[in-house]
């Protein structure tokens, strides 16, 4: 029974375990990372032509390094290469990382010597040159092709001791006619986390702007000009460079002024398109009910660039964090006007199985969009560091092979790839330079821009709608931080309302509060609360600046009378309110509503609202400032009141009565006298 048990919750773990893997999306291995086949690493640094055709000499040169402990002697390179074609994208990816001897045949006698000894630590240079046609290569494909070393160490056996792995694809004697090439485009995101609050609220000091802008946005940019590539513009970024480029002289706003101007250049008429104005987490704003915002940065992004760069991008393409989004976010997306939406095949899948890899381009199904579906492996491909790939010869012969296979797949069809790079995307731009002008030059690829792709999908298949694991919602924007950003949206509006000229503070806070609900904060959790948190307490401290003055216990003396309230306005222009006012309990006071008053900037007034007491007695009254519109603005204040004012009231009268009473006596006194003067005179 024990064993039953131990045997069922096994299973359980191994299905959990399964079921929590295909939630994640599927990263391709690295094209040759060093496998743990021997002390010797080979590193290739050049493989030549990238499209060899009959006729040509296949040439392989680079470094071999004893990584190991001990010498080896009569070291040599060999060349193996399978004679037939990989079969498929899994097959490819399979053999990229295997372990075991590489298929195929040694090519002989193409076996070079490299050194007669290689010490611990030491490395020597080789080259291998090899007439394509000895190869004997079939028809077209892509073929497994591996530079294997060999050894003898201290103990005499004489082994493989290093192994590089890569691919040569090959059209061979194909008719190119019959081969229709796979449509390869490329969305370059030019985007990087906020760095500018509102006004000089900066998310950290000193702002990384500076930096990012003449590090990897620059090589972002540096990489993608002159191709065909599209690009993926954040309006926030470029109006905080051009912000900073126009700014105080100085080395900051010489290196912002210079990327603006090279990315202007790099865009030129080129394919472009605008993300959301501080490019927003959808699947985040959606889900804390604050849509209207998600409205306003579709608007204000395409706007911005437009300011900045003087031309026009598209504005309805939708990129979700992490390539995927829930139900009730496409929903939105779509009643809103977006028209096409990024996400990855990681979590969609065509409505029917095919076994080749479906166009990238088609119906989202269940919805009004478009799914622009990127390719996982490729985008993969395209950000792994070199070094993990071998060396960028060998990264590049990967991802032309991965293109090669996908046309293999279905020669005369003409299939479409997207390839993503990430929002942080940092490449190499010598090398992605390269790789760009290689898919430019192999008769089984065609870079094209993705709006040519949305233009002819294609035949295409339905997507189905994304998964959307719990793994991806872990990773979204707290729910408390952004209700915190919706409590600072409704100050804000009411701050609005009673300003004479709003637009100037308004706009700024506006921006920056759309700042703190963009998609970079995922993976910058800390600066994005630290962010979130600064700007709303500035929000709160701007409302603030207008306020009642709290004062102490007030003496009602009167029965009618007025009670002094002291409004205070510490921004620097002026505002318009009104005071509400109300008695707890209000049986024994009534107070009256004073009209709307005009505060000057850096200014108090004071507003008297007026009071009619029913009773003596403390009571509480509570006073609030209002909007013109009568909405609350600020938290309200209590001031306690005591009434004397019938006190009074009855003093008089019963001092008004004693006056009386004391006449009618001295009246009477003054007839007695006289009646009794006249009883004493003679007759």
């Amino acid at each position: 029974m024990r064993k039953r048990r131990a045997a069922r919750g096994l299973l359980g773990l191994v299905l959990a375990a399964a079921a929590w893997s295909l939630t994640m999306p599927s990263a391709p291995p690295a094209a040759a990372a060093d496998p743990p086949e021997g002390p010797v690493r080979v590193v290739v640094e050049s493989l030549e032509p990238r499209v060899p055709r009959p006729g040509d000499t296949v040439s392989v040169s680079g470094r071999l390094t004893n990584t190991g402990a001990d010498p080896l002697t009569t070291v040599t390179a060999q060349l193996r290469v399978s004679r037939r074609a990989i079969t498929g994208r899994d097959q490819l990816a399979a053999l990229a990382t295997s372990t075991d001897r590489p298929p195929g045949a040694v090519v002989e006698p193409f076996v070079i010597p490299v050194a007669e000894r290689l010490d611990a630590g030491s490395s020597a240079p080789f080259r291998l040159e090899i007439p394509v046609d000895s190869l004997r290569l079939g028809d077209f494909g892509v073929y497994p092709m591996a530079v294997e070393v060999r050894g003898t160490p201290p103990s005499g056996v004489r082994d493989r001791v290093g192994t590089v792995r890569t691919f040569l694809p090959w059209a061979g004697r194909t008719d190119t006619a019959a081969v229709r090439p796979t449509r390869v485009a490329m969305l370059w995101p030019v985007l990087a986390a906020p760095a500018r609050g509102a006004g000089d609220l900066a998310v950290d000091d000193p702002s990384p702007l500076p930096d990012l802008l003449a590090r990897r946005l620059s090589r972002v940019v540096e990489a993608g000009q002159g191709s065909s590539v599209t690009w993926f513009l954040d309006g926030d970024l470029l109006e905080s460079a051009d912000a900073l480029g126009q700014g105080e002289a100085g080395a900051s706003a010489a290196t912002a002024a210079a990327f603006v101007a090279t990315l202007d250049r790099a865009v030129g008429d080129g394919d472009a398109f605008a993300v959301g104005y501080a490019d927003p987490d959808l699947v985040s704003v959606v889900g804390s009910r604050l849509a209207d915002d998600l409205a306003t940065s579709t608007a204000l992004g395409p706007a911005v660039v437009r300011e900045v760069l003087g031309r026009d991008v598209g504005g309805t393409l939708a990129w979700p964090a992490d390539g995927t989004a829930d139900g009730a976010t496409l929903e939105v997306l779509g009643r809103g006007g977006t028209e096409t939406v990024v996400l990855s095949d990681a979590y969609v899948a065509p409505v029917r199985r095919v076994v080749y890899t479906p166009d990238a381009v088609g119906r989202l199904a269940g919805t009004r969009l478009t799914a622009a579906v990127a390719d996982s492996r490729l985008s993969a491909l395209l950000t792994t560091p070199l070094a993990e790939q071998g060396g960028s010869a060998l990264a590049r012969q990967r991802f032309l092979a991965e293109v090669a296979m996908v046309t293999a797949e279905r020669p005369s069809d003409g299939r479409s790839v997207l390839v993503v790079p990430p929002r942080a995307f940092d490449p190499d731009p010598g090398y992605v330079r390269d790789l760009l002008a290689a898919l430019r030059e192999v008769p089984w690829a065609r870079p094209v821009t993705l709006s040519a792709l949305l233009a002819d999908p294609g035949d295409a298949p339905a997507r189905r709608p994304p998964d959307y694991p719990a793994a991806v919602r872990a990773r979204e924007l707290p729910g408390s931080r952004l209700a915190g950003v919706a409590t600072a949206r409704d100050r804000l509006a009411a701050l609005a309302e009673i300003l004479e000229q709003p637009e100037p503070l308004v706009d700024g806070y506006e921006r920056a509060l759309l700042r703190t609900e963009s998609a970079a904060w995922r993976d910058q959790p800390d600066a994005g609360e630290r962010f979130t948190r600064s700007l709303t307490d500035a929000v709160t401290a701007a409302r603030s600046a207008v306020r009642i003055v709290e004062t102490g216990p007030i003496t009602l003396a009167t029965r009618n009378g007025a009670i002094p309230v002291t409004i205070v306005n510490g921004l620097d222009q002026p505002v318009t309110v009104r005071v509400g006012a109300r008695a707890i309990p209000s049986v024994r006071l009534t107070v009256g509503q004073p009209p709307a008053v005009t505060v000057e900037a850096g200014r108090r007034v004071s507003v008297e609202v007026p009071a009619q007491a029913a009773a003596n007695g403390r009571l509480d009254l509570e006073v609030r400032l209002l909007t013109p519109s009568g909405a609350a603005y600020g938290d309200p204040v209590t001031f306690p009141v005591r009434v004397t004012g019938f006190g009074q009231v009855a003093r008089v009268v019963v001092g008004a009565a004693l006056v009386l009473l004391g006449l009618a006596v001295l009246v009477r006194i003054g007839r007695a006298l006289r009646r009794g003067g006249r009883r004493g005179q003679p007759r």
